[in-house]
Formats: C-alpha cells, structure tokens, sequence
C-alpha cells in the first residue's frame, strides 16, 4: 500500500478522498491489527490530518494539507489562507503533529475482535482488564479479558489520563515553530459514546493541566466527531475558530 498521494499539499476533500479509496480496499484484519507500516500511518496519522484539514473547511479559511510524517520530525503541514480585501490574502503556515490518546489495551481489544470475529464472534465483550496472557495455543500469544463492569466515571478518567500523557511524550521535544499538537482522542470501548457533558468534563480538566511546551496551539479531536482547542498562544488564529462540531463519514475502529 502507498501513502505517496498524500505527501503533495492538497485541498482536504482531495486528500480525503486518497484516504477513502486507500481505506476500503484494506481488509477488517488490516485496520484492526495494522502490521503493515503504511496501514499504521494511515490510520492513526493521515486519518487525523484528514479529519482536521476537513473541520477546519469551515472556519472561513481556505485548506492544505499534507503528510510529511515519514520524512520529517513532524506528520504534516497545514496551510491556511483567507482574502482580507485590501489588507490582501492572509497566510498562515503551520507543522502538525499528531498523538493518539487511548485506553493502554486498544492494541489487545482489537486484537481480541479480529480473533473472536474468525471464531464466529460478532460481539466482543471487554472491560478494562484486558491484558496479555503468559501463554497461548500453538504459539500464539493469548488475550485475557476478565468481564468486569465499568461505567462512564472509568472512560472519563482513563481518557483525561491518556491525553495528560499523550501531550506530555511531545512537550519535551523540539519542533520547527510553528507548530500544532492534534492529540487524536479515543475513549475506552469506543462504542460507548461520551455525552457532551462528558467531553466537557474531559476538556475543562485537560484545559488546566496542558502545557503547551513548544506548540502554538494543541488540538483535540473528540473521536473524530469535533475539534477543540485545548491551549493555545495569545493572538493564535485557533482560539477564535475552534471548537468545530463535525459527524465522522466513517470510523476505522
């Protein structure tokens, strides 16, 4: 699989739609255990750059986008530009980063689907005990879920947890300026879908503990069904057109 049609800075329904062809021709195996390099990058940093790009369409700006992720100490490149009548066409060019903030056993709840979907299994019972086994038939590592019960007050915590620590393995390192964090967010179980008192919950909580580090601004994509700004500098064009609610086409979890 090639990633190349995303490497030239393109309008986002055009990158979207490389995605899109790229992404459905890859199988349920593929998306859920992304061995392949490639596969990876497409789904958890090309996914994200696409969803971003997209949502940002309607800010007034237009959008370019392009992935470097690969070749570069970042994922991509954002360009967004606005006709200010006499003042002329207002540029502003930026490096993205993207993080992916999840439960630490998303790697073994989709590796559990795709084991129990080849037995037959339509639905997959998880909890937060999920965990790798000390051995396994024939070789083959296994996954152990316990059945406990959890509710909403777990996926809130884990999540705010799991941005916390998402930003922080980024803060410390050094990027050319300037430069935006997309911290890709997804709950535990993400069938369980949050209320929007819950991602408000989420995001006044990372709100006061973000530290921006090196970042002009940090952007929360809430399950690939909106956008925040978590912090961003003063005068930043991303405080003002930020937060952007927008449904997923299509979820590759």
């Amino acid at each position: 699989m090639s990633i190349e049609p995303f490497r030239q800075l393109q309008d986002p329904a055009l990158f979207e739609e490389h995605w899109f062809r790229i992404h459905k021709s890859l199988s349920r195996e593929e998306v859920l255990l992304r061995h392949e390099r490639n596969t990876k990058l497409l789904i958890e940093e090309i996914e994200p750059l696409a969803f971003v790009a997209r949502s940002l369409q309607s800010s007034g700006y237009r959008v370019e986008i392009r992935f470097t992720g690969d070749r570069e100490r970042y994922d991509g490149e954002l360009l967004l530009s606005k006709d200010e009548g006499s003042r002329g066409a207002a540029k502003h060019c930026f490096h993205v980063e993207v993080v992916r903030a999840q439960f630490g056993g998303d790697h073994l709840i989709r590796e559990a689907s795709h084991r129990m979907r080849q037995d037959g299994i339509r639905h997959v019972q998880v909890d937060p005990s999920i965990r790798r086994a000390s051995s396994g038939i024939a070789g083959i590592p296994a996954v152990e879920c316990g059945g406990e019960a959890f509710h909403n007050g777990f996926v809130i915590q884990d999540l705010i947890a799991s941005i916390g620590r998402s930003i922080e393995s980024k803060t410390s390192k050094s990027y050319p300026a300037p430069c935006l964090l997309v911290v890709d967010a997804h709950p535990f179980f993400s069938d369980l879908l949050l209320s929007s008192e819950d991602w408000q919950e989420v995001l006044v909580e990372c709100s006061v503990l973000v530290d921006r580090g090196p970042f002009e601004a940090i952007l929360l994509l809430r399950a690939r069904r909106g956008l925040n700004v978590l912090g961003a500098t003063t005068g930043s064009i991303f405080a003002s057109i930020c937060p952007i609610d927008a449904e997923p086409e299509t979820d590759s979890t």
